[in-house]
């Protein structure tokens, strides 16, 4: 199963990093490959979102089971039905100091085309790489500089 694991340093507080990245519901805002998001149940623990992203040309969809660690700054999710044959990862705010953090996004992945998996799961790793960068990116550029995206062309 690929995985792909990448991380950025941002200047921002922990909380604040840690908030934005709760609040999944405004990253459409922010981060130019996700079209939608909805936060479905929410107990504080445990979350349940549903996804659409733009990857490559192609709009994905999935929801996902999280589970949310507030002490630890970790947000664990896990696909439950979508395109994928399998997703999984998290995201990870590591406190550098009071106004700055190492934000770590994770994610295991499998398409779920066995006999083409040689000649895809390469080509796939490397888009959910670039989106993973241009995700983190995109979470950057909001708690550095405020920044909001124009709506993205078929975003619904």
């Amino acid at each position: 199963m690929p995985t792909i694991d990448f991380e950025l340093t941002i200047g921002a507080p922990p909380e604040a990093a840690w908030g934005t990245i709760l609040d999944v519901e405004s990253y459409p805002v922010f981060m130019e490959s996700v079209l939608t998001t909805r936060l479905g149940r929410d107990d504080g623990a445990h979350r349940v979102s549903s996804w659409e992203i733009l990857l490559k040309g192609a709009v994905l969809r999935w929801t996902e089971d999280e589970q949310v660690d507030h002490g630890a700054m970790r947000l664990e999710f896990t696909q439950t039905e979508g395109d994928m044959e399998h997703l999984e990862g998290f995201w990870q705010v590591h406190p550098v100091s009071a106004r700055s953090v190492r934000v770590q996004m994770l994610i295991g992945f499998r398409i779920g085309i066995p006999l083409l998996a040689d000649m895809l799961n390469p080509i796939a790793a490397r888009a959910v790489e670039d989106n993973s960068k241009s995700m983190l990116l995109g979470l950057e550029q909001r708690l550095e500089h405020g920044t909001v995206l124009p709506p993205v062309k078929g975003a619904r």
